[in-house]
C-alpha cells in the first residue's frame, strides 16, 4: 500500500514474478485464477480452451470432435466436412490450418506442435509460455 497526498493507492504485484501489475490485471487475476498473476503468468497457467472450430466453415465442435478429426484428418473439422472431404488429395500445407483461439492462419508445424502440446491448435501467440 502507498500513501500519496491524502489518497490510498494499492500496490498491485504478481505473487510469482513481483512485478508490478494494474488494478484491472489484478481484479481479473483473482477472480480467475484467485491469485494476483500478471498477463504472462496468467498465459502460462490459463487452461485448454474448451471451444473448438472446424477449420473450413467456423462451426463450433466437441472435443471429441476435434480431437478425431485432428488425429485422422490433420485438422479440425465439422462432421459435415468430415464427410465430403477427400483428404487423399489435400496436400497438407496447403489444406489451412487456424489458432483456435484469434482464427489466425497457421502452418501446418505450429498446428501439429499445439495439438500434440496444448491438445488444440493455437498459433505461436496464444500458445501458453512455459519456463
Amino acid at each position: 500500500m502507498m500513501v500519496t497526498r491524502n489518497t490510498i493507492t494499492m500496490a498491485y504485484n504478481c505473487n510469482v514474478c513481483k512485478v508490478s501489475i494494474s488494478e484491472k490485471v489484478y481484479e481479473y487475476s483473482m477472480a480467475h485464477f484467485g491469485k494476483p498473476l500478471c498477463m504472462q503468468h496468467q498465459k502460462a497457467i490459463a487452461p485448454t480452451p474448451k471451444e473448438f472450430f472446424c477449420s473450413i466453415c467456423k462451426e463450433k465442435i466437441s472435443e471429441t470432435v476435434n480431437y478425431y478429426s485432428s488425429m485422422r484428418f490433420g485438422k479440425p473439422l465439422c462432421i459435415h466436412h468430415q464427410k465430403i472431404t477427400d483428404w487423399k488429395d489435400v496436400d497438407k500445407e496447403d489444406a489451412g490450418y487456424y489458432c483456435n483461439d484469434c482464427k489466425q492462419k497457421i502452418s501446418f508445424k505450429e498446428f501439429k506442435y499445439s495439438v500434440r502440446n496444448f491438445n488444440t491448435p493455437l498459433c505461436r501467440k496464444c500458445q501458453p509460455t512455459t519456463k
